[in-house]
Formats: structure tokens, C-alpha cells, sequence
């Protein structure tokens, strides 16, 4: 892709995420006469490019997956206060917040200790050097973030009161909990793994043998 192709596409997925927020966010509470989830598209897009700003002057890469981890976090917390201020906080709104909030804390907190170790992120070699494809990644970063975390912003800021708690919400949850057990495993797995001489080589035992990205899988 050429430079301009970069800034092209951090262009449109910064229109998308605001677009995703505007429209998806017409049932939602209200901050400052804007939809929850549009100021959420607001703040995912700023958090990346502040963090940006620092990362593309020292061609750095390491806080890359914290800063997402991060922006998920405060995003659910921020939420949490407006459904708080409305009177709408309610086990399952609170429930789904603890859900993100524990990933989002688990999967920062190892991508950072991993980064750190190594001392770099091999997919960001040919990427931090150009500060046009740089921002895309970044750009792109708060779109995902938003897009994976939509029905969670949904949720906690309705403007209505939710249905009380079913089967299907303990179900939902049980295959939360699971997934999260995956990502556990694996990435221990993994990381054990990387303990020996094993540079260049693939995985191909355990858990991870099945899933290969269980951030996603799980």
C-alpha cells in the first residue's frame, strides 16, 4: 500500500467508527445531547491518537496493546457511571462490566509483560517506521475496539430498564467464563513454551495446538 492509501484508511475508519456511533447509538442514554455511544467512538478514536503522538516520535510500539486493552476498560467504566447517574445499574449491566473489564485487564496485562520481555513486536517492524501506516494501525485499533465492544455499550447505556435476568443470560455468561478459561490456558501454555530454545519454531502441542489465537477463539 502507498503513504496516501495509509492516511486514505485512517480517513475512512475513523468515519466508520463515528458513523457506527451515531447510528447505533439512537436508544441510548444521553452525554451532553450526544448518544452514549457516539462520545464512546469519540473517546476510543482520541485515546489512540494521543497515544500515538509519543509512540510515532519514538518509534515504539510496546503500549500498542495496552492502550487497547485500556480504551476497553475505561470505556465500560465511563459507561457504568452514565447508567449509574440514570439509575439504570442492574446485576446484568453490572455483570457484563466485570466480564470486559476482567479480560481486558488479563489480555492488557500479558501482551504488555510479553512485549516487555521480548523487547519488541515483530508485526510493527516495517510499520513504526512509516508514521502514515502507523496511524492506521492505531486508527484501526479504536475501530475494533468500538465494533468488538458495541453490544457491551448497547447494554449498560439503554435508556430503559432491562427485562429481569433469565436462562439465557446464565448461559451467556457460562460461555463467557469458558472462553476466558481458553485464553488463560493457552496463552500459559504458550509462554511456557517460549521458555526453551524455541525461537522460529511453532506451537503445535496443547491447547493452543487447537486454537492458535485464543484471544479470539476464546
Amino acid at each position: 500500500m502507498s503513504r496516501s492509501s495509509f492516511l486514505l484508511v485512517s480517513i475512512v475508519g475513523a468515519i466508520a467508527a463515528l458513523a457506527v456511533g451515531w447510528f447505533a447509538g439512537q436508544t441510548t442514554l444521553l452525554v451532553g445531547g450526544y448518544s452514549s455511544v457516539f462520545v464512546f467512538a469519540v473517546i476510543a478514536l482520541g485515546i489512540q491518537w494521543v497515544a500515538y503522538v509519543p509512540a510515532a516520535q519514538q518509534k515504539n510500539e510496546r503500549f500498542y496493546d495496552l492502550v487497547g486493552a485500556g480504551t476497553y476498560g475505561l470505556i465500560v467504566i465511563f459507561a457504568l457511571a452514565i447508567a449509574h447517574g440514570s439509575d439504570l445499574l442492574d446485576t446484568r449491566r453490572i455483570v457484563v462490566s466485570a466480564c470486559v473489564l476482567a479480560w481486558a485487564f488479563r489480555l492488557g496485562r500479558y501482551l504488555f509483560g510479553r512485549v516487555h520481555l521480548v523487547g519488541k513486536d515483530g508485526r510493527f517492524d516495517h510499520i513504526k517506521i512509516d508514521p502514515l501506516h502507523f496511524l492506521m494501525v492505531w486508527t484501526l485499533q479504536g475501530l475494533w475496539v468500538l465494533l468488538t465492544l458495541l453490544p457491551v455499550m448497547i447494554l449498560i447505556t439503554m435508556e430503559r430498564a432491562d427485562p429481569p435476568l433469565g436462562w439465557v443470560d446464565f448461559v451467556g455468561w457460562s460461555i463467557w467464563g469458558m472462553g476466558f478459561g481458553i485464553e488463560i490456558i493457552a496463552d500459559g501454555q504458550k509462554a511456557k513454551f517460549r521458555e526453551g530454545n524455541t525461537e522460529g519454531k511453532w506451537i503445535d502441542e496443547g491447547l493452543w495446538s487447537r486454537c492458535q489465537h485464543p484471544n479470539y477463539f476464546g
